[in-house]
C-alpha cells in the first residue's frame, strides 16, 4: 500500500536500506554493458538497473544486517507454480464458486461501468457458510482485495477464505481452542460475506504485463485517492506517478462500483486489504483524528488479540493518519466510514519487505514459498478470528440500522470545515466557536493552523 520510493526512502536508516543504498550508488558507477552484474529491464520506457548485489526478500531476514556483498540479485516476478495469472485466478474461483454444496450457500455476480472509452469490471462473491435462508438478522461483511495492482498477495488471501468459507465444516476445526471453534461456528452461522477479489482488474493486469510497480489502474489513477472526502488535496510531497487522483472524485468506474456496492449491502464491517507494511488501521487517514464512537475502544481491543496472535505483536494498530506517519486524501475508509456511516471501517496491511524501490514485486509481496503459504493461512485466519469476536462481543448487532460515523457535534457548515481541518478534538479550538462567535472563532483558527504547520513533522511515509 505504501509508495514504492518513499519505502525505500522510509527504511533509509535500517542496514538492509543502508546496503541498498550503497549498492545503487555502486551500480551507478558501472557501465550498461552487463558485466558488472547488471542487466537491463524496461519499464514504462525507462532502463532499470539490477541491483549488483542480494536484497532481503523477507521482512526479518537474518541477511538484513550484512556487508555489501558481490551476488547479484535480478529484481523478483511472480512465480507462477503458486501465484496465478488474473484469468487464471478468476477462472479457478469461479469454479470453486460453482461448485458450492448447497448451491445457495455462493454466488457470483460480475459488476461493469465505463467513463468514456475506458471500462472497468468488477467481480462480487457473496457467501453465507450455512446457506442464505429469510431473516435478514445477520451481520453483513464486505472484504475488498487488490485495489493496488501491484499487491497481488491480497487477492491470493482473498481466494483462500473464499475456498475455506465454502468448505465451511473444516474452517472452525483449524482453531486449537474450544472456545474459539464455537466462536467460529457462531459467526459462520449468522454472518453474510461479500468478497471483492480484485477491485482493480486493469491495473492487474499492466503489472502481470511485466510493470510490477504499477499501482493504479488502467488509466493511471489512484483508486484510493479518488473517493469524495478530502479529495484532491496534496501534501508537499505529492508523486502524482504514485498517487494521481483523478479528474474528479468518483471519477473511476471501479470506484463507483464500489461505492454502489457498500451503499446497497450496508456491511457491519468493511475491510480493505493491501500489502506494502503490515498494520491494522482505522479512520481517519486524512486526518489526525481518532474517531469516538461507541465502537472504537471494542473495535481496537479485538486488534490488539489480532495482533498479538497473527502479527507478532508486530503490526502498526490505530488511525491512519495518527499511526501510518502522513495524511492520505481521497481514501475508500474515511469516505465509506464518514460519509456513508459503515460502523466499523479497516485497512488491513498484510506484507512488507524492504527492498531496492524499483524491486517492487519483492517489496509488496512475498517471493518464495514458503513466506506466500505463511501469509495465507496466517491472514485468513486472522479475518475469520477477528469477525468471530466482533459477533461474540455483539458489539454490532444491536448497532446495524444505526449510522455511527458522528464523531462530535456539528455546528455550521462553515465551522465544521474549519474544525475539520484543524483537528476537531481540540477543545480550545471548539470553544473559540462556543465562546467568541464565528468571526473571532475563525481568526483564532487561522492562527492556531499557522502554527501547526510550523511544528508538524511529516515523518518519511508508506502510503495506503
Amino acid at each position: 500500500m505504501r509508495r514504492k520510493d518513499e519505502v525505500f526512502r522510509h527504511c533509509t536508516f535500517a542496514p538492509a536500506c543502508q546496503n541498498a543504498s550503497m549498492e545503487e550508488q555502486a551500480s551507478k558507477s558501472r557501465d550498461g554493458s552487463g558485466a558488472n552484474g547488471r542487466e537491463d529491464v524496461s519499464k514504462n520506457g525507462r532502463t532499470n538497473e539490477l541491483l549488483p548485489s542480494k536484497v532481503d526478500d523477507e521482512p526479518g531476514s537474518s541477511h538484513q544486517s550484512r556487508t555489501l556483498s558481490r551476488t547479484v540479485t535480478r529484481f523478483a516476478k511472480p512465480d507462477y507454480s503458486y501465484y496465478s495469472t488474473y484469468e487464471t485466478f478468476i477462472s479457478k474461483l469461479k469454479e470453486s464458486v460453482a461448485s458450492a454444496e448447497p448451491t445457495e450457500s455462493a454466488q457470483w455476480e460480475t459488476r461493469s461501468a465505463k467513463d468514456g472509452d475506458y471500462e472497468a469490471q468488477t467481480d462480487i462473491i457473496t457467501i453465507r457458510p450455512s446457506a442464505f435462508r429469510e431473516g435478514g438478522d445477520e451481520m453483513r461483511v464486505l472484504l475488498n482485495f487488490g485495489e493496488h495492482g501491484r499487491e497481488i498477495i491480497t487477492s491470493e488471501v482473498g481466494a483462500k477464505l473464499v475456498r475455506s468459507l465454502l468448505a465451511r465444516q473444516s474452517l472452525p476445526a483449524r482453531f486449537k481452542n474450544q472456545t474459539t471453534i464455537e466462536k467460529v461456528e457462531d459467526m459462520l452461522g449468522n454472518t453474510i460475506i461479500k468478497i471483492v477479489p480484485v477491485e482493480n482488474k486493469n491495473g492487474r493486469i499492466l503489472v502481470e504485463a511485466g510493470n510490477f510497480c504499477e499501482r493504479k489502474n488502467g488509466r493511471g489513477v489512484d483508486l484510493n485517492r479518488n473517493w469524495g472526502l478530502d479529495w484532491g488535496t496534496k501534501a508537499p510531497d505529492y508523486d502524482p506517478e504514485e498517487e494521481y487522483p483523478g479528474k474528479a472524485p468518483f471519477s473511476e468506474p471501479e470506484v463507483r462500483i464500489t461505492k454502489d456496492l457498500v451503499e446497497e449491502f450496508r456491511p457491519h464491517i468493511w475491510i480493505n486489504f493491501h500489502s506494502g507494511m503490515e498494520g491494522l488501521f482505522i479512520p481517519y487517514n486524512y486526518k489526525e483524528k481518532v474517531p469516538t464512537t461507541p465502537l472504537i475502544d471494542s473495535v481496537l481491543g479485538v486488534l490488539k488479540i489480532i495482533n498479538d496472535q497473527y502479527c507478532s505483536s508486530k503490526c502498526a494498530i490505530g488511525p491512519g493518519g495518527n499511526t501510518v506517519g502522513y495524511l492520505a486524501h481521497g481514501t475508500a475508509d474515511d469516505y465509506i466510514f464518514d460519509r456513508i456511516g459503515i460502523p466499523v471501517v479497516m485497512t488491513w496491511e498484510i506484507y512488507g519487505a524492504n527492498a531496492h524501490r524499483d524491486d517492487c514485486f519483492r517489496m509488496f509481496n512475498p517471493i518464495s514459498m514458503s513466506s506466500y503459504t505463511d501469509v495465507l493461512l496466517r491472514w485468513e485466519l486472522a479475518i475469520v478470528d477477528f469477525l468471530s469476536e466482533a459477533y461474540d462481543r455483539k458489539i454490532l448487532r444491536s448497532l446495524k440500522n444505526t449510522p455511527l460515523n458522528l464523531v462530535y457535534e456539528k455546528k455550521s457548515s462553515n465551522q465544521s470545515e474549519i474544525l475539520d481541518a484543524i483537528d476537531p478534538d481540540s477543545i480550545l479550538v471548539t470553544a473559540l466557536f462556543d465562546y467568541t462567535g464565528i468571526v473571532e472563532g475563525f481568526v483564532f483558527a487561522l492562527i492556531l493552523i499557522g502554527l501547526r504547520s510550523r511544528i508538524r513533522k511529516r515523518p518519511l511515509r508508506q502510503r495506503i
